[in-house]
């Protein structure tokens, strides 16, 4: 009996460890730009997360007084002040909030020694609350936005909140499973399993506009990741549309002036205005 009781120990143990060397965190200070507002909010336990409200041009013009907003969950390593000014000039022309968010252990929220899928989750949850409390915000038109790591948190905050009415990921994985079997570490699976896999959120959407993006090119998460997450979502039910932008790795998805940036803009402006399509 305690032979079985100390497997067990070492097996949470062991996938807790395995599961957090996908996270690189950083904590770093970087100026807030002008025009952005700093927003200071409370996870789970306590932990003190920074972030960042860049208001849709309407909002910010004064000719409304709340407009839609997305919330962006970064992926890993890199936090707000690199992922935000690459998903600004979209939601801006699409007219539409950004709310970009360090999750524990990165930018400027407090430090954390290792993140896991599920804190990613909860801090994610607590940017959601952050965001319904803005006096700007629609709430009635919340969307999430997920890369890479973020991925998992994006789809599962969308399947979990019916606050949040679309979503769009980008650059993510489908399942454990078979992101560890790409690297050669399918033995580890076992230890990491299958919480929060995109694929089985995207089954969970129940009817939720979604977009999938990924790079053609890409060189980290392949892209037939993108098709199954787009694949489970549409035999659920919901509207899903998928871009793959070809000859650009993981990272230059981001950077690249490319198509990508005209289908997200369509696709927001879709989901925040669908009077507009009616006016067409």
């Amino acid at each position: 009996m305690l032979r079985l009781a100390a497997v067990c120990i070492w097996c949470v143990l062991g996938g807790c460890a395995m599961e957090t060397r996908y996270f690189l965190q950083e904590n770093s200070e970087f100026p807030t730009p002008a025009g952005v507002q700093d927003v200071w909010f409370r996870s789970e336990g306590g932990r003190h997360l920074h972030g960042w409200f860049i208001p849709a041009r309407s909002l910010a013009e004064g000719r409304v007084v709340q407009a839609p907003c997305v919330i962006l969950c970064h992926g890993q390593q890199r936090t707000i002040d690199y992922y935000a000014p690459r998903m600004s000039p979209i939601t801006v022309e699409a007219d539409v909030s950004l709310f970009a968010f360090s999750y524990r252990g990165y930018g400027r929220s407090d430090p954390e020694s290792s993140v896991t899928r599920r804190e990613t989750l909860e801090d994610a949850e607590a940017a959601l609350d952050a965001v319904l409390s803005h006096p700007g915000v629609d709430r009635a038109r919340v969307g999430v936005i997920g890369y890479s790591l973020g991925g998992p948190a994006a789809l599962g905050l969308a399947s979990r909140r019916g606050e949040v009415s679309c979503a769009a990921v980008g650059g993510t994985f489908s399942t454990a499973r078979a992101i560890l079997e790409d690297q050669g570490k399918g033995w580890a699976y076992f230890l990491i399993g299958p919480e929060l896999d995109p694929e089985a959120s995207a089954k969970r959407l129940g009817g939720k506009p979604l977009m999938v993006f990924h790079a053609g090119n890409d060189s980290v998460i392949a892209p037939y990741h993108a098709l199954r997450i787009a694949a489970a979502a549409l035999r659920a039910g919901s509207p899903t549309e998928l871009h793959i932008e070809p000859g650009v790795d993981h990272m230059d998805l981001l950077d690249e002036p490319t198509a990508l940036k005209d289908e997200m803009v369509r696709f927001l402006r879709r989901w925040a205005f669908p009077d507009e399509a009616g006016d067409q």
